[in-house]
Order: C-alpha cells, then sequence, then structure tokens
C-alpha cells in the first residue's frame, strides 16, 4: 500500500502543459530576481529544492551588502563631509537603506515559510482549470502574464539607464541599486497576476453556473461546481497566507 500511496502523491504533483505556460513567466521572473517560489522540474512541482535556496541565499547576501555598501560610500566621502546641511541626506539614506534592507530579508524569510503555500496553491487552482477552463480565457492569461512580466522588466531597465545618462555616470553600485528593487516589485506583479488567475476562474464559474440553471442542473454538474467553488476558496484562502504580509509591507 505504501508504495501505491508514495506514487499517488508524486502524480498528484503533475502540471498539465496549460498550467505551465501560466505560471512559466512568472516563475522566470522570481528566478531573475533571486526568489523562486517553487522548483518546477520534468513536468512535476515540487518545493525549493537546495539549488533555489542557495539562489536565494546569494540574492539576500547581494541585496543587503549592496546597502550597506551604499551607506559606507556616503558617508565616507569626502566630498560631501564638507558640507553640514547634509546630515538629513545620511538620514534618510539609512533610513531608506534599513526598510529596503529589511524588505529583502523578510522576501527571504518568507522564502522557506510558504516553500509548502507556494506549490500547494498551484496544485489547487490546476484542480479548478482541469473543472473550469476555457481556451480562451487561458490563452489570454499566457499573454497577460508576459506582458505584466515584460513591463516590469522594461520599467526597471529603463529607470536605471535613465539614472546612469540624467546622473552623468553615477557610481555602479546606485544603477545596481536601482535594478535591484525588481526583486521587491516582483513580488508586486506575481500577487497582482496570480490574483487576475483566480478571478477569471471565478468569472468562468458564475458563467458556468448560470447557464446549468438555464438548461437543466444535474446532480453531478451540481456537485462539480460545488466542488470547484470550495477550491477556489481554499485557494483565496492559500494566496492570502502568501501575500498578505509581503504585499502590505511594499
Amino acid at each position: 500500500m505504501e508504495p501505491k500511496g508514495r506514487i499517488k502523491r508524486i502524480f498528484r504533483r503533475y502540471i498539465d502543459k496549460d498550467i505551465q505556460k501560466m505560471i512559466l513567466p512568472l516563475q522566470m521572473m522570481q528566478t531573475i530576481c533571486l526568489n523562486p517560489k517553487f522548483s518546477l522540474k520534468n513536468n512535476f512541482i515540487k518545493p525549493n529544492n537546495i539549488a533555489n535556496n542557495l539562489l536565494a541565499v546569494v540574492g539576500v547576501i547581494f541585496f543587503v551588502s549592496l546597502l550597506i555598501y551604499r551607506i559606507c560610500d556616503m558617508m565616507l566621502d569626502e566630498n560631501l563631509r564638507r558640507y553640514q546641511t547634509v546630515n538629513f541626506l545620511y538620514f534618510a539614506t539609512c533610513v531608506d537603506s534599513f526598510f529596503y534592507g529589511c524588505g529583502f530579508i523578510m522576501n527571504f524569510i518568507l522564502h522557506f515559510v510558504h516553500t509548502m503555500n507556494n506549490v500547494n496553491i498551484i496544485l489547487i487552482f490546476q484542480e479548478i482549470h482541469r473543472h473550469i477552463n476555457d481556451k480562451a480565457s487561458s490563452n489570454m492569461a499566457v499573454f497577460r502574464n508576459y506582458v505584466i512580466v515584460s513591463m516590469v522588466f522594461a520599467f526597471q531597465t529603463a529607470a536605471s539607464i535613465y539614472v546612469y545618462i540624467v546622473y552623468m555616470h553615477p557610481p555602479w553600485y546606485v544603477v545596481c541599486y536601482v535594478l535591484v528593487l525588481i526583486s521587491l516589485d516582483s513580488n508586486i506583479a506575481y500577487s497582482v497576476c496570480f490574483m487576475k488567475l483566480i478571478a477569471d476562474k471565478l468569472v468562468l464559474w458564475n458563467a458556468k453556473l448560470l447557464w446549468s440553471l438555464q438548461h437543466g442542473s444535474h446532480v453531478m454538474r451540481c456537485k462539480k461546481m460545488a466542488r470547484a467553488y470550495v477550491q477556489i476558496l481554499n485557494c483565496f484562502d492559500v494566496y492570502k497566507n502568501i501575500f498578505e504580509l509581503p504585499v502590505s509591507i511594499r
């Protein structure tokens, strides 16, 4: 019985191609931002592996080190130390770095705290998609996710180029600082994209329910719709647990 149960648990983590297309841009974004949410390999989803955890460790060390270097460079700048009016600049830089540092560290902690929730929300959403799906809606979701992710990277890249040109070739860490802020912005983009995916399923569920009422309901169809509704609610609950803290702080 144990091997059968183990096989059942393994195949429960199989991800359909439709779902993979939807989450691929989101997964790529989080990996590039050194904050992967899960591991997806050979069509199976798993909690973050050693490589992903190491990537998150490297990310938080790099981000925090960049903030510390920014503060030290400003404190030791002889040109700035000549002026007494820059005390507020020191204070603002320290406060800004402190809060962003807390954000990076919080992302790192949540990387481990919600590693199973990040997998479960994909699996729950997949179960909803298997019962309630529409090809046009799925294609639009894939297109929308790619557009949003592309816009996030395009904006941060444009901002970095703007800073580099307008401020006449500032120190390298300033440009890097602008770029790494995308690590926090990526959480917002990820949460917005996933919320839209769940909301689309709720709209489809409502449309199918109205169709069933107009064409006569069937016992099996009613049970299927009720089960899908419960899964949508579960998906919202897991979503709240994952994103409530990082989004509210950001």
